[in-house]
């Protein structure tokens, strides 16, 4: 994940070796770009993007300063999704000037995550992955609003006890969606039909509920409670806390003790 302002530039003819996106997010720009034949010009717009496939034969030259976000995905992920949903990893084609709202979205969600990574990160950045994977292989349709069905009552419990036994560490959607015995897009979908939210919202959840347990033991300092409920950074542990509760961690255990 990378996000650049950049002036003109070139980009060699080479094989992609994963599959590459970006989102253009400043001002129209020129940009010369080729795909196996001959080079054609195009004017991208602001939220308008652009694709290349892995295996691709690809050039791109920007022809004006620039201000992107861009993404690569690995062969493995698409892969792995392509299987899920039954559907040709070749399905990926190369476009330009492509608008899909949910993809923009998804890449400002990880570029903001990658620039303030919080204790959820990793699980946050796999989901919206995925999301990309998906869309970008345009085989699924949008389901029906109340026609996604949630996980089994065995499922929920046994990720739900997982989440609240590693709350202290990295939660990775594959490993969640193994424990819960669903593909990871499925659990995903799944997941936020039976709780009310997406997986990365519901961890960070109970990591404060659990550090406000932990605040109110005398002995515990600030900085133990952020490592024990899997936040590296005090200051992320407190700027999340506070965002929840209406009351940084110092404030809310003075407050409740």
């Amino acid at each position: 994940m990378e996000h650049h302002v950049l002036a003109p530039a070139s980009k060699p003819a080479k094989c992609l070796p994963d599959t590459y996106l970006g989102l253009l997010i400043g001002p129209g720009c020129e940009l010369d770009w080729r795909v196996g034949g001959r080079p054609q010009r195009a004017r991208l717009s602001s939220s308008e993007l652009w694709v290349m496939p892995a295996a691709t034969d690809a050039a791109m030259a920007w022809r004006e300063r620039h201000e992107t976000i861009r993404c690569s995905l690995s062969t493995a992920l698409i892969g792995r999704v392509a299987d899920e949903l039954g559907a040709p990893q070749q399905g990926i084609s190369p476009s330009i000037r492509r608008r899909d709202p949910r993809i923009a979205e998804a890449l400002c969600a990880l570029s903001a995550e990658a620039a303030h990574p919080g204790a959820a990160s990793h699980l946050l950045a796999d989901a919206l992955a995925v999301e990309i994977a998906v869309r970008l292989l345009r085989c699924v349709p949008e389901p029906r609003k109340g026609t996604e069905p949630g996980l089994t009552r065995a499922a929920l419990s046994r990720t739900l006890d997982f989440i609240e036994a590693h709350l202290g560490g990295s939660l990775d959607l594959c490993v969640l969606a193994n424990v819960a015995g669903v593909s990871v897009w499925h659990f995903a979908r799944q997941f936020r039909v039976s709780t009310g939210l997406p997986p990365h919202a519901y961890a960070t959840a109970r990591r404060v509920e659990r550090a406000k347990v932990l605040l109110q033991r005398a002995d515990a300092s600030i900085i133990d409670v952020a490592s024990a409920v899997g936040f590296a950074s005090p200051s992320h542990f407190a700027k999340v806390f506070a965002r929840a509760t209406g009351k940084g961690p110092a404030a809310w255990r003075r407050c409740a003790c």
